[in-house]
C-alpha cells in the first residue's frame, strides 16, 4: 500500500479554544472591520469619481471660479 497513510503515523494537536462569548465579539469586530472597508472604498471611488468630472471641466474650460 504505497501511499498511503496510517491514522497511527498522526500525533495529537492540542491547542486552545477561546471562550464563546470571545469567540463572538471577534466575529462582530471584524463584520464592522469589513463593513468600514465596504464604506471606505465606496468613498475612495465616488471621491476619484467627482476628481475625475472636476477635472474634464477644468480641461474643458467649463470650470470658473
Amino acid at each position: 500500500m504505497k501511499g498511503m497513510i496510517s491514522k497511527s503515523s498522526f500525533t495529537p494537536i492540542l491547542f486552545i479554544m477561546p471562550p464563546i462569548e470571545a469567540q463572538k465579539k471577534f466575529v462582530e469586530f471584524a463584520k464592522r472591520v469589513e463593513r468600514i472597508t465596504i464604506s471606505q472604498q465606496q468613498s475612495s471611488l465616488e471621491i476619484k469619481n467627482l476628481f475625475d468630472f472636476l477635472m474634464q471641466k477644468a480641461f474643458t474650460g467649463e470650470l470658473v471660479s
